[in-house]
């Protein structure tokens, strides 16, 4: 299904409460208009390419939990994998799938791994942006983009899959459902747990992701 103007308003406008872009410039007419942009040529179920694991995070890379003390990735991964999804508050893509990731991080809760957020925000930003969704799961703090960073990350929002040795074993950057799900199925079959089924109704149509530097970083247009 592909994005339609309809669909488009209905997640925007949602982007008022839960899940506010926090600081967002953008005009409510701009937001529509640059994600059926984005999306006009876009289509659920695009085939997913396999991710090839070839990156392992630095053991010393330090997570900042919400409200805790720093924490190495190595401590992280000690006894179970970590799976994050990784957003941008200050961003209306991130803003938009806020609902649809804490459903696919709600259908690992219980299962053998540690499921949680990575916000590029300080902890007051990110409390305003998760809503409740901050004490369904960990969340860490990156302000600086020094975790987006070591991590390799391009474009947000993000999915990733870090296994106990380290090694990145799935990444998804932007939303596209079908590469989502090559993640999600594979650690459901790693956890011998129940896989979650998106998209539903009422997700948001597939777009590119914000740059994960922050949208501020992006190179101004040159004008004649």
């Amino acid at each position: 299904m592909g994005c339609t103007r309809r669909s488009v308003e209905r997640v925007v406008s949602s982007v008022t409460c839960t899940g506010c872009a926090v600081g967002l410039r953008s005009s409510h007419a701009d937001a529509l208009n640059y994600f059926i942009g984005q999306n006009e040529s876009r289509k659920y179920g695009s085939p997913a390419l396999p991710f090839t694991s070839v990156t392992t995070v630095p053991s010393d890379l330090i997570l900042h939990p919400h409200g805790g003390e720093p924490l190495s990735m190595a401590d992280q991964v000690t006894m179970f994998h970590l799976v994050l999804v990784v957003l941008d508050p200050y961003t209306i893509e991130s803003s938009v799938l806020l609902e649809t990731a804490g459903r696919i991080l709600e259908e690992f809760a219980g299962a053998d791994c540690r499921a949680g957020w990575l916000v590029t925000a300080n902890e007051t930003d990110a409390s305003a942006f998760l809503g409740p969704w901050e004490q369904k799961f960990l969340t860490f703090c990156d302000p600086e983009r020094t975790a987006v960073a070591a991590l390799g990350l391009e474009s947000l929002p993000a999915l990733i899959h870090i296994g106990g040795d380290l090694t990145i074993i799935g990444k998804a950057e932007g939303w596209e459902p079908s590469d989502w799900r090559v993640i999600t199925t594979n650690l459901a079959k790693m956890m011998s747990w129940s896989k979650p089924t998106f998209p539903k109704s009422g997700d948001p149509a597939p777009f590119d992701g914000s740059p994960a530097t922050g949208r501020d970083s992006e190179p101004e247009s040159e004008t004649a």
